[in-house]
């Protein structure tokens, strides 16, 4: 609430009613700072070899950390959401977990002789499959891909089990993210369109931080036509 500078409640009728935002001067002067100290180069994070023949494996995985956070996931933008959030709220999370996608893949060869449609299958490779007519062979593929997601994750989403004492988690028995999906991604997840009708609507979130965080204030049911 410092932060955005809403009025207090307690203002003085014949006074002025601005308020003073000095926490958010002081929070976007310390974001720029930290930001350059985290996100300012190339290479946000730098392996140190630990014997004499692992620098060209640490050069690769410095490589690969600055390819798969900066480039594939945002990085800058996703270091700059966990930086503000512990900032305003003491603690920022960063998710990094392996997404799974499979890719469908068709092509189609045309006025192929007998001999080169037999070639051709073949040499198909594993998990191909390959429907022909007279003169033309339609190749098709499922590939599984896996790819790496950083995200900044809402500390008002992070849940673990209260009674823990440790600033480190390394060693917790429970911790993870409250996440809200729409119907047709739990549909494309498997859930039968019977479980799926019957869930309510998702409401306004009631947590201080995330209500504080939302800048146009919005209340009131979130269901909509688009359900």
């Amino acid at each position: 609430n410092y932060y955005l500078g809403p009025s207090r409640g307690d203002e003085d009728p014949d006074r002025s009613q601005l308020q003073s935002l000095d926490v958010a001067d002081q929070t976007e002067h310390l974001l720029g700072q930290l930001m350059q100290a985290f996100a300012g180069t190339d290479c946000p994070a730098e392996f140190e070899p630990s014997h004499p023949n692992d620098d060209s494996q640490c050069m690769v995985e410095s490589d690969a950390v600055n390819k798969i956070l900066m480039e594939d996931n945002d990085g800058f933008e996703t270091i700059y959401c966990a930086l503000k959030n512990a900032l305003l709220f003491k603690n920022g999370f960063i998710k990094v977990y392996v997404q799974n996608s499979t890719d469908h893949e068709t092509v189609t060869y045309d006025n192929l002789s007998g001999d080169e449609a037999a070639l051709l299958e073949a040499s198909l490779p594993e998990g191909a499959t390959a429907e022909g007519d007279d003169d033309s062979v339609t190749i098709s593929l499922d590939r599984d891909r896996k790819k790496l997601i950083v995200e900044a994750i809402e500390p008002a989403s992070f849940v673990y089990e209260s009674n823990y004492h440790k600033q480190d988690l390394q060693d917790i028995r429970f911790c993870g993210e409250r996440k809200f999906f729409t119907r047709s991604e739990l549909l494309g997840m498997g859930f039968s369109p019977a479980k799926v009708n019957k869930l309510p609507a998702l409401t306004m979130d009631t947590k201080p931080d995330t209500y504080t965080k939302n800048l146009d204030q919005v209340g009131g049911d979130m269901d909509s036509t688009t359900r």
